[in-house]
């Protein structure tokens, strides 16, 4: 099979012919359709965590080609998705219902570095990462099912009760799915602030209330109704080094923040803000039962999720996606055609 492979970061992935995978007892053989570029994937490679030899990228989608003995209910030729993350089962995290924090979810999950990604014609997965899509949803949208639960997480995190109004600040792939989390989870009001021009038109087709240039136009301004004429709920998905502290100030007085983007570098706050306001500060880390939400707001056709994908490319130009997507870009969601 073909394969995008890391060799280093002098030459980045090399396309190579590798032995096709063969699925063992309750795994699944899947033939990649599609595999979305994901910030995580830069983060991974900048910080240097892809190890030689391996094949990452985890938005994946596909057909079933094989299935290993002992997999029930799932057929060759299924269209599905993969949820990549594996937990224990057995940890405090696990045990405790918060199987997203597990310590070997991560570690062991689907194109991560360890565990052979969707970047290739073929991957092979536990049949429990394994969820068939409905005709209703295509191969290319199928693969936001898995950014757009981490922003179901996210949202649930922040408590959302019907009607609250809700801040987003970056109104990329993860500030936009936040946004579109945010309304199938009943906010009244949701605000979305970015300021690249691309997005925002983008932004703006999927009937947010205001989408807003930070640079140039008052963020607060569509709170004025509100008591504290501030959001109740700030979402940091611009994990820039003072995006937080941005968040917390423009937070009303009790409310929440919640830190839903990565960032590797150390966040600038006044911490009397903070206890000034009695702000709750939260942070979302991935997801595991959100995805099954994610695929059925998908499902629901209320929002169209096609006109996020912004470039579609084949495996042989991965590293030039790469280069594509690193922060300043005006893409939305860049995926590997395979």
């Amino acid at each position: 099979m073909k394969a995008a492979v890391w060799r280093g970061p002098g030459e980045g992935f090399r396309i190579e012919e590798l032995a096709e995978p063969k699925p063992g007892e309750g795994e699944v053989l899947i033939r990649v359709r599609y595999c979305g570029i994901c910030g995580t994937d830069l983060h991974l490679i900048s910080a240097g965590l892809v190890p030689e030899g391996a094949i990452i990228g985890h938005e994946v989608t596909g057909k079933i080609a094989g299935l290993g003995a002992g997999v029930k209910n799932l057929k060759e030729d299924d269209l599905v998705a993969i949820r990549p993350y594996a937990p224990c089962g057995r940890c405090p995290a696990c045990l405790g219902g918060r199987p997203n924090i597990c310590p070997r979810a991560i570690e062991n999950a689907v194109g991560f570095g360890r565990v052979a990604g969707g970047f290739a014609e073929y991957l092979v997965v536990k049949k429990e990462q394994v969820w068939r899509l409905g005709k209703e949803v295509s191969p290319r949208e199928g693969t936001l099912a898995e950014p757009l639960a981490s922003a179901v997480r996210a949202v649930k995190r922040s408590g959302l009760q019907i009607g609250d109004s809700a801040l987003v600040l970056g109104g990329g792939p993860m500030g936009t799915l936040v946004g579109i989390a945010l309304k199938w989870a009943g906010a009244h009001l949701v605000v979305i602030s970015e300021p690249v021009l691309r997005r925002r038109n983008i932004i703006k087709n999927l009937r947010f209330r205001a989408v807003v240039d930070p640079e140039r136009a008052d963020l607060l301004k569509f709170f004025d109704e509100l008591p504290w004429k501030k959001p109740s709920l700030v979402f940091d998905c611009a994990g820039q080094r003072d995006s937080l502290a941005q968040a917390i100030g423009l937070c009303a007085p009790g409310g929440k923040v919640v830190m839903a983007s990565l960032s590797w570098e150390p966040a600038l706050i006044n911490s009397m803000v903070c206890l000034g306001k009695e702000l709750e500060l939260l942070s979302s880390f991935s997801y595991y039962e959100e995805f099954e939400s994610a695929l059925d707001i998908i499902t629901s056709d209320l929002f169209d999720f096609h006109s996020l994908i912004t470039d579609i490319i084949p495996l042989e130009e991965l590293n030039h996606a790469l280069e594509k997507v690193k922060f300043p870009s005006s893409e939305m969601k860049v995926l590997v055609q395979i």
